[in-house]
């Protein structure tokens, strides 16, 4: 929480979040982001998305799986003019956490199709469970003309942090 009282930010999204760290994050910053969605879960699979900035049409919605939600919300600027945000929190690209791979494609590919027929600007973000090199992040970035702001940012970890050989 210190890393966000320095750097104030407008907009939050907090994967992996369960109900015990939901109201922790609450208590604590939570008068600060007067615009929420919220959907903590016990699988690993909960979101939050706190905002200074004014949040309309927000939804949480189980595009693929029952079980993970993704949320969906207009983003009004200080400025005035508005944004569309897709946050998304990926299945792992490992056979024990989806024996279904092609269900975070398909994910990956509805949220692609919906940011091409967006009129305003989309900023698509979360946990991917990916690298910037997969077919499916190539696919996706083909789609919808997205940019990946990793590229040429040097390296950031994809991996499981409790594998020592990863840290």
């Amino acid at each position: 929480m210190i890393e966000i009282r320095d750097k104030r930010p407008d907009l939050i999204v907090f994967t992996e979040v369960n109900e015990r760290w939901s109201d922790d994050i609450n208590k604590k910053i939570g008068s600060e982001y007067p615009f929420k969605i919220e959907q903590p879960q016990d699988n690993t699979y909960g979101m939050l998305v706190y905002s200074k900035l004014e949040l309309s049409e927000g939804k949480v919605l189980f595009k693929v799986d029952p079980k993970i939600p993704s949320i969906e919300a207009k983003v009004k600027m200080n400025n005035g003019h508005k944004f569309q945000l897709y946050a998304l929190d990926l299945t792992p690209p490992m056979p024990q956490h989806n024996p279904l791979i092609t269900d975070r494609e398909k994910e990956l590919i509805l949220t692609a199709i919906a940011s091409n027929k967006s009129k305003i600007p989309v900023i698509v973000l979360g946990d991917f469970n990916g690298v910037a090199c997969t077919d499916s992040t190539q696919l996706t970035k083909t789609i919808d003309g997205l940019l990946d702001l990793r590229l040429g940012r040097g390296f950031y970890n994809t991996y499981h942090a409790q594998y020592p050989i990863f840290k």
